[in-house]
C-alpha cells in the first residue's frame, strides 16, 4: 500500500512502539500492529482501530 503520509514508499505490515499521553500521563506499548513506510524514515502508521482499542485501555490504567 502506499504510504499516506510520505506518499513516496510502499508500506509493509509490521510493528512499532507507540507512546499516548493523556492528563499529564504517558503510556508507552511495544510491538503495536502498523504498517512501517519502506523509507525507513519514520513514518508509522497505525489503524484507527488499534489507536482506539489502546487509547481505552490507558483510560483504565
Amino acid at each position: 500500500m502506499r504510504c499516506a503520509l510520505c506518499h513516496n514508499g510502499e508500506t509493509r505490515p509490521g510493528t512499532a512502539d507507540k507512546a499516548f499521553s493523556q492528563d499529564g500521563m504517558t503510556l508507552v506499548v511495544k510491538d503495536v500492529p502498523a504498517e512501517i513506510c519502506e523509507n525507513d524514515q519514520g513514518v508509522v502508521r497505525m489503524s484507527e482501530q488499534v489507536v482506539a482499542e489502546y487509547l481505552e485501555r490507558q483510560a483504565h490504567v
